[in-house]
Order: structure tokens, then C-alpha cells, then sequence
């Protein structure tokens, strides 16, 4: 994982980080990460979602401005 994006994801909250890292790092399925976490399917899926909008929007501000022609 790139230096930025290490950053960004310790900015998430445990349980958020804790299911990014087990899908992007572990391959695991949300159902399987559901399973080991002893969390609702449901509930994954949604923490899953908040982190990725959350380290989209974070990791923006690592990206260079487009110059505007």
C-alpha cells in the first residue's frame, strides 16, 4: 500500500478500517468478513461503503489540480 494511502486509511475508524483492510488487503468477501467480525452481512457492507467514500474523498487531496485549458 502506498505511503498516502496508509495515512488515509489509519484515519478510518477501527471497525471501518478493520473491513477495508480484511476486503482490499485480505481478499475476503463481505460475507466472510461479516462472518469473522460476528457483524450482520448488512452492516459490512455499509462500513465497507463509508470507508471507500471516506478515502475517495480523502485521497483527492493527494492528487495533483488538473490544469484547466
Amino acid at each position: 500500500m502506498e505511503p498516502e494511502h496508509a495515512e488515509v486509511v489509519a484515519r478510518l475508524s477501527e471497525g471501518q478500517r478493520a473491513i477495508f483492510l480484511l476486503r482490499h488487503e485480505g481478499g475476503l468477501r463481505l460475507s466472510d468478513i461479516a462472518e469473522t467480525l460476528e457483524l450482520s452481512r448488512e452492516t459490512v457492507r455499509t462500513q465497507f461503503a463509508r470507508a471507500a467514500l471516506k478515502l475517495q474523498h480523502e485521497l483527492r487531496a493527494f492528487r495533483p489540480e488538473r490544469d484547466e485549458a
